[in-house]
């Protein structure tokens, strides 16, 4: 019997069979004040999914609609799966709610699906009428999608059993990892999202997993050292006194508080991890207070980071090695005998490694898996005691892979006190890895070599040579101009050049030491710039370098670290074409005849271009250091990827013109090295060259002489990236 106000119907019949239907009626209420009409708004959704205990994430896609018909929400996503009503869970995503199925029936259906740590990729969101129960009209329907935050909501119509309606495609990047991390075997994560005990073990299996088991102190210990001041469910739930873990292994270790589980009344609850990650219970839907929980793989994922990479190792490792530390400290930890490098670009260009350990304010000291230092845990260290301002950049390098398959690491950045960890794995030797960058500002800023020497009123001219060191040391700068004069603190005055500035001397101590050298009217010809330490006043620290060659108004800048008294080192060889020339030019070839040369020998080019040219039937051979410490020359053509393409003047090449190219098409970051040896000195008298290196669509070019064979001469160091 149906009453509608004062009309009553009644209806008869007979029905058999469970599930069957029979359809008895079907009517549109409209009387007034007492009828009561549905409008599909967000604010009558969020009523119906607080009241449904629906769950959140940060992704979250949730329906309603207006009639008895069933409508199911459908999601694909990344790895594939299909989140529906036969398949729940998936990819990551828990569907909680799924009304007027079956036998259900509601006027107020919702459906919703969550996912509390969504994967980087493709999802797709559609509808399908399952079943159109509603003979008189379509099914209006609102659905809103919530990502990270931001939503979109879409109404509209359906109608007719096996009807399809596409909602939206998108692509999703805001994942920042589960932060998997593997321990005997098996791989484990923390989840920190808010959801009941139930649709937390879902989760878990909707990615291969379940809620973590803990069968000894040692994993106990573990978990406690990966996740630490984390809360959360595991998989033990409590009968009474007895308890079980949801996979079925036995409970043959407990860590239970000593007020658990009796403060529950109920006789089934579910454990968590709670103050100090003893082992608590609490009921399944209790979710106010207990937020997150542990997941595990019973097996290692592929790119989870080896449980052994954990802070606290890296820790008690450096403390093993006293390790230093300062402001700024940066220290890795892997789990190979690959040999890692740490790489560290400073604020004034330097580049700390093994093969320039104190530059910048940074001290490297402690380096792992040399041929001579081989670690079970190996460790990297460099620290700043006093670090200055401006930009940091952090990377790894694999020197030498020596392991079947990745290597695992971690790299910690502290700065002023606060740390933050990388994890990753690198593979194959001389691969780079950018950690990340920083700007610092808790120090000193950098003083800037023209404020000094305007403070100083130094002079300039068409070449300006000035350099700047960072301590006590006195450093020296030197000159040989082209008719031979040596200019020097000896010297002060010769070819035209002049020194007037010279700091760090007995009676000249300078907070900001530089020196000076310019030359008004230059002579034409070849200039070479080498600097000396004098007097090495500083115990057990080398002197930060900058030095910095003007010519014609272009500028090219070295720096690097110098110690010892004594020490030499060589900036640059570079000939000087005259007034009106500008930088540093090759004699008597420009760019146009040089380019002639390596097109008439099919010569390659990349990012980095390194060209030798000579005058001789001498054998010159290129040399090029990778910042993997790989060297390119003929006995070795390809490494790091760079080309040895063109190798003139061996035996069986002879060439009219002789040229030697290497070019790097995509380039590692770091410090390359280039020099040239006289293999076989075949003429009588010196040897002219010309080496152009050209990085990106910027040259310089450095010529020279040499003479004798095995006689050999650097040609300068740069850092590129």
């Amino acid at each position: 019997r149906v009453q509608i106000g004062d009309d009553v119907q009644e209806f008869e019949g007979d029905i058999d069979i469970t599930s069957t239907e029979e359809f008895i009626f079907e009517f549109d209420y409209d009387e007034g004040s007492s009828g009561q009409t549905v409008t599909l708004t967000e604010e009558y959704l969020d009523q119906l999914l607080v009241e449904a205990g629906t769950g959140v994430g940060d992704i979250t896609v949730s329906l309603t609609w207006d009639s008895w018909d069933d409508v199911d929400l459908h999601m694909t996503t990344p790895d594939g799966s299909h989140i529906y009503y036969g398949n729940k869970s998936g990819g990551g995503g828990i569907l909680d709610h799924d009304a007027n199925a079956g036998s259900e029936r509601t006027i107020t259906p919702i459906e919703n699906i969550y996912f509390a740590a969504p994967q980087n990729g493709s999802y797709s969101i559609y509808l399908k009428e399952f079943n159109d129960r509603t003979e008189e009209g379509p099914t209006n329907y609102l659905l809103r999608v919530t990502i990270g935050g931001e939503t979109q909501v879409f109404t509209g119509t359906i109608d007719t059993t096996g009807t399809e309606i596409p909602i939206l495609d998108f692509d999703y990047s805001g994942s920042i990892g589960m932060g998997q991390t593997s321990y005997t075997g098996h791989t484990y994560s923390y989840i920190s999202s808010q959801m009941s005990w139930s649709d937390a073990r879902t989760f878990a299996a909707s990615l291969g997993g379940h809620l973590v088991t803990i069968s000894d102190e040692a994993e106990q210990m573990f978990i406690q050292q990966s996740f630490p001041e984390t809360y959360g469910w595991i998989g033990l739930v409590g009968y009474g006194s007895d308890y079980a873990w949801e996979t079925g292994e036995p409970v043959s270790y407990t860590n239970i508080c000593a007020s658990q589980p009796n403060n529950y009344a109920s006789n089934s609850a579910y454990g968590f991890l709670y103050t100090g990650q003893q082992w608590a219970f609490t009921e399944n839907t209790d979710v106010e207070y207990h937020y997150g929980f542990y997941i595990e793989w019973d097996y290692v994922v592929e790119g989870a980071v080896d449980g052994i990479l954990s802070e606290s190792t890296l820790d008690s490792i450096l403390n093993s090695v006293n390790a230093g530390s300062g402001d700024i400290t940066v220290s890795m930890l892997w789990d190979s005998e690959d040999d890692l490098d740490l790489h560290i670009f400073t604020p004034d260009g330097s580049e700390i490694y093994y093969g320039n350990r104190q530059a910048g304010g940074g001290i490297l000291d402690v380096d792992a898996n040399t041929s001579t230092t081989m670690m079970d845990n190996p460790v990297e260290n460099i620290y700043f005691p006093d670090p200055v301002n401006g930009e940091y950049w952090v990377y790894v390098n694999d020197y030498d892979d020596r392991s079947d398959g990745p290597t695992n690491f971690i790299v910690r950045i502290t700065v002023g006190g606060e740390s933050q960890t990388f994890s990753g794995t690198i593979e194959t030797s001389g691969t780079t890895i950018e950690v990340g960058g920083f700007q610092y500002t808790g120090g000193t800023d950098m003083p800037n070599l023209d404020d000094v020497l305007n403070s100083l009123e130094a002079g300039t001219g068409e070449i300006t040579i000035s350099m700047m060191w960072d301590n006590t040391d006195d450093l020296d700068l030197h000159v040989i101009t082209p008719d031979g004069s040596h200019l020097y603190y000896g010297n002060r005055s010769a070819q035209g050049g002049e020194l007037d500035i010279d700091a760090n001397t007995a009676s000249n101590m300078m907070d900001n030491p530089v020196e000076n050298i310019f030359f008004e009217t230059p002579e034409a010809g070849t200039y070479r710039v080498y600097i000396k330490n004098y007097s090495d006043r500083s115990d057990g620290s080398s002197a930060n370098y900058v030095v910095r060659v003007t010519v014609g108004g272009e500028s090219q800048t070295f720096t690097g670290t110098i110690d010892g008294s004594g020490t030499e080192i060589d900036i640059i060889t570079f000939e000087y074409g005259g007034a009106g020339t500008s930088g540093v030019t090759p004699d008597g070839t420009d760019d146009a005849e040089l380019d002639a040369i390596l097109d008439s020998v099919g010569a390659l080019s990349g990012d980095i271009t390194i060209s030798l040219f000579w005058n001789t039937e001498d054998d010159l051979d290129l040399h090029v250091s990778t910042p993997a410490g790989s060297e390119i020359y003929y006995g070795n053509r390809d490494a790091d990827g760079g080309h040895l393409d063109i190798d003139a003047n061996t035996s069986s090449n002879m060439m009219d013109n002789p040229v030697e190219n290497i070019y790097f098409e995509s380039p590692a970051s770091g410090t390359y090295t280039v020099w040239i040896k006289d293999y076989s000195d075949r003429s009588d008298g010196v040897t002219s060259y010309t080496v152009r290196v050209t990085v990106g669509d910027q040259s310089q070019t450095y010529t020279g002489t040499i003479d004798g064979s095995t006689s050999r001469v650097d040609i300068v160091s740069f850092n590129y990236g």
